[in-house]
């Protein structure tokens, strides 16, 4: 059975078509990833509606989301986590990156503009 989906996000709109043939092949290879369990790397020209589309079906299946706009400063710490200041003066704590909240949270981690990482 499906998650509950969320009638307020603007993907619920029936106007938003996943028929077109660009965004059709990368649905056909999200569900598979989904039903094999592995993640998945989509590519191709700007604009054609990879990023929509795996936030759509985020949405649609009620999975958490993160998303990051990776860049030349985008750092390992940004994604792994680190020691971060605590209340008191002199200790520090852990603090996750994205990618370790999302692996512990089990929602998806999409890595938009990797070719933009150094």
């Amino acid at each position: 059975m499906l998650p509950k989906k969320t009638q307020s996000h603007f993907y619920n709109n029936p106007s938003y078509n996943v028929s077109q043939r660009a965004v059709s092949t990368n649905l056909q290879r999200i569900i598979h990833a989904i039903c094999i369990e592995k993640s998945i790397l989509l590519e191709g020209p700007p604009g054609v509606g990879k990023t929509s589309l795996v936030e759509y079906l985020a949405k649609k299946l009620d999975i958490p989301l993160y998303r990051v706009n990776l860049s030349e400063q985008t750092d390992l710490i940004d994604l792994l986590g680190s020691d971060v200041p605590s209340d008191s003066s002199s200790a520090f704590k852990w603090a996750d990156g994205v990618l370790l909240k999302a692996m512990k949270e089990g929602a998806w981690l999409l890595l938009d503009e990797l070719n933009m990482a150094s």
